[in-house]
């Protein structure tokens, strides 16, 4: 028996890779339909720490020991390109959500990089992310958008990125108190899951500036409207040509709430924005081991299923709410 390293499903759940700890048929692709392997992918000679299938089904990656990346065309289960991605252990690969080209990798050296596999002449990096975790490994990297990731790592905190501004985490997510081994992404992207050394798993929103925004155009849209029907009001009772009094004063008391709302979620984003973090929806019942792998499904009418696979070999299961952990609130109250 080979100890399995690293697996990955494609996204219509027909064919997996897994990757193993060994140095000779370390990587192996399966039919999920039949239940059954097809072959095992050649072109690396090192244990396989990550691996990660492309949307479309039919590219594979995968990353080894020493840093090399490998791209495997499924189909013929032929290598496509190999080089070397890292200085050190590449722990995981993702591919960009529309490409089967462009990966981003994390390893053991502190770095998050981006391959292009259609321009390797150089095999330099298309971006990189140093110091993506204070120094520290570099446990996971996943696409968020064409442009954006979230990583994770020894430094006990999950953070955002935008390629093209690479200095630095434009967003955190603060809360754990050890290091990050895994995090996953909820198929629309809203909600992020993480796992830690402690067996801590927690749910955060990945995006509450956005959402307060959005929120905020919905408030100051019905606010427009209101005061637009108030002024209307105001001058019909000028004029003597309001038959109901009462009704303009229901309208300025709507008036009054839709502006308490709008301080308060500006008050939410002016919190977030002060220190630019997000702190966890939800706290889920963890392992006493490592968290090593988290996967989310979306169950419908707003129940979701996250599976959490932790180093004591266990796997649990959790099943979320989402309608309940969707509010943003403020963290302090005046």
């Amino acid at each position: 028996k080979k100890a399995i390293y690293s697996m990955a499903v494609s996204q219509d759940g027909r064919r997996a890779l897994t990757g193993y700890g060994c140095k000779d048929n370390n990587l192996q692709l399966w039919d999920l339909d039949k239940g059954e392997s097809t072959s095992f992918l050649a072109g690396q000679t090192e244990a396989l720490y990550g691996c990660a299938v492309a949307s479309n089904g039919n590219i594979g990656a995968s990353g080894s020991k020493t840093g090399q990346i490998c791209l495997h065309d499924l189909n013929t289960a032929s290598v496509e390109a190999k080089w070397k991605g890292h200085e050190s252990v590449v722990h995981s690969l993702d591919f960009q959500p529309a490409s089967s080209r462009m990966t981003c990798s994390a390893s053991s050296d502190g770095e998050v990089r981006i391959f292009d596999a259609r321009n390797l002449g150089d095999r330099k990096p298309a971006a990189r992310i140093e110091d993506a975790a204070a120094s520290g490994t570099v446990y996971q990297a996943l696409w968020w958008t064409d442009q954006k990731l979230i990583s994770c790592g020894d430094d006990y905190c999950v953070k955002s990125w935008d390629i093209r501004k690479p200095d630095g985490p434009f967003w955190s997510f603060f809360g754990h108190s050890s290091v990050c081994r895994a995090i996953c992404l909820s198929p629309d992207k809203k909600f992020m899951v993480s796992g830690t050394n402690s067996g801590s798993v927690r749910v955060w929103l990945t995006d509450e500036i956005s959402m307060t925004e959005e929120i905020l155009k919905e408030i100051n849209g019905r606010h427009k409207t209101c005061k637009k029907n108030q002024d209307k009001m105001e001058r019909d009772l000028e004029n003597g040509d309001l038959e109901d009094p009462s009704e303009l004063m229901e309208v300025r008391r709507e008036g009054e709430d839709i502006e308490e709302e709008l301080y308060y979620y500006g008050k939410v984003k002016e919190e977030r924005m002060l220190i630019g973090c997000s702190q966890a929806k939800l706290s889920l019942d963890g392992s006493a081991a490592t968290v090593a792998a988290l996967a989310w499904k979306d169950l419908g009418d707003g129940k979701a299923l996250v599976a959490a696979g932790a180093q004591d070999t266990s796997i649990r299961l959790y099943e979320v709410d989402t309608t309940e952990i969707d509010s943003l609130e403020r963290w302090e109250k005046d």
